[in-house]
């Protein structure tokens, strides 16, 4: 008959869940503002006038624009993060919503949108 393994030394449980908890509040966020940023960028280039579909205002050459994941629509970062401190989780144009990919940001996940 074999004898039981031996029991390993437990960790210091408070000072691993606070490290953790520190972790955890730095990736969680709430902030319409780190979330839009999480969000894909691209530079506008284009040789026609196009106009973000919330503030109605043309995109400038070079301008970094947001795109929405879920059918990569382009706007203005700050209208994005306008969205999503209005809770609103659909694209202006198309409707399609996005709102997983806010929770995954919210719960602190990795998004590779």
């Amino acid at each position: 008959m074999q004898d039981a393994p031996a029991a390993l030394p437990e960790a210091p449980v408070e000072s691993l869940n606070a490290s953790t908890q520190t972790v955890n509040a730095e990736r969680h966020s709430t902030d319409p503002n780190v979330i839009a940023s999480a969000f894909p960028s691209t530079s506008f280039s284009g040789e026609s006038a196009e106009e973000c579909s919330i503030c109605l205002i043309d995109f400038e050459e070079g301008e970094l624009l947001r795109v929405l994941p879920s059918c990569d629509h382009r706007f203005h970062h700050d209208c994005v993060r306008e969205l999503i401190s209005r809770g609103d989780m659909h694209c202006p144009l198309c409707r399609r919503d996005y709102g997983i990919i806010v929770d995954l940001i919210h719960l602190g996940l990795d998004v590779d949108c």
